[in-house]
């Protein structure tokens, strides 16, 4: 099925390779911030962070051509009940929804609730007409910041984000690990994605805060006191920030992450993304620890601080 992804602008790299992670699709093309998709109907709005919507691909043409595609449109074929036209572009509906009126059977507008949503998107002289399917509620996210969660960590991830970083692993059932842990944040997000997740860390009020986390939002997870660099057991996905407190010296960082990263390479069996500080050599790392690196993105944070999210296989 052809569907498109509108997608959030403050970061359409990450947006994008969200959705590739999660649909795996045989095609895939985007136009400014839509991302045209060739791929299985699945419940993208439960999984997806950093989109608006999602919709059922109708046609695409050039700005010349849309009135007379949409009079050539069947659009009956896709109407139930009532409907109402978006138009993402400083052009009045009037006409345009009019052309839509005239070719239903029995029309109904309804522009607070509509049943059937029609949205024309414009980038430059390109038109891609769509349905919307399913609305991204950003609300959950928001409440869920780590301020508002009743054990807070210093530099606790955004919900949106480490819901994204979830998603890049393509896990549509199974567990995600966090052997850095913390407060929890990453494993929450997994968790409300329908996920197993299983954290560690190797500061017992960590876990005593991530525990309490869980507690308030009904969630569960198996959290356990434990030195990351010492892990036995084999894991399918991975999803870590790794720590890198202002006071610790940049060797002590390194010497952490390659013991860790090694590790990460004898026990990963399908896909990790872990987070980096900027400041450390982060592919000399993963080179060294021979792992596959499929994809990497920047997100800055504030001055002092950008991160290098990278998607990593064994």
């Amino acid at each position: 099925m052809k569907q498109f992804f509108w997608l959030l602008q403050s970061d359409l790299a990450l947006a994008t390779a969200e959705v590739l992670a999660l649909a795996n699709p045989s095609q895939a093309t985007r136009f400014g911030d839509i991302l045209l998709i060739d791929a299985d109907e699945k419940p993208y709005h439960e999984r997806l962070a950093m989109s608006h919507s999602v919709h059922e691909f109708l046609f695409a043409c050039h700005v010349t051509e849309l009135e007379g595609q949409m009079e050539a449109f069947d659009w009956q074929k896709h109407y139930q009940t009532n409907f109402k036209l978006d138009i993402h572009a400083p052009i009045p509906p009037q006409r345009l929804a009019g052309i839509i009126w005239r070719k239903l059977k029995h029309p109904k507008v309804n522009l607070e609730k509509p049943a059937t949503h029609f949205e024309l998107f414009f980038n430059g002289t390109f038109v891609i007409a769509g349905k919307r399917i399913a609305t991204i509620d950003p609300k959950p996210f928001f409440e869920r910041r780590p301020h508002l969660r009743p054990a807070k960590h210093p530099s606790g991830m955004q919900p949106r984000l480490a819901r994204a970083l979830v998603n890049l692993t393509g896990a549509w059932k199974g567990a995600i690990t966090d052997p850095f842990c913390g407060a929890g944040g990453i494993l929450i997000e997994a968790a409300h994605a329908g996920l197993h997740a299983i954290g560690s860390d190797n500061d017992p009020d960590m876990i005593a805060k991530a525990k309490e986390n869980f507690e308030s939002y009904q969630l569960r997870a198996k959290l356990s006191l434990q030195d990351a660099t010492k892990l036995t057991k084999s894991m399918d996905y991975v999803v870590t920030d790794f720590p890198y407190g202002r006071n610790t010296k940049k060797q002590d960082l390194n010497k952490l992450y390659s013991a860790f990263l090694l590790k990460l390479k004898k026990l990963l069996q399908k896909r990790a993304v872990i987070v980096f500080p900027h400041f450390v050599n982060h592919l000399t790392l993963i080179r060294k620890a021979k792992l596959t690196v499929i994809g990497e993105f920047t997100n800055y944070v504030h001055h002092s601080l950008t991160r290098k999210i990278v998607v990593v296989e064994a």
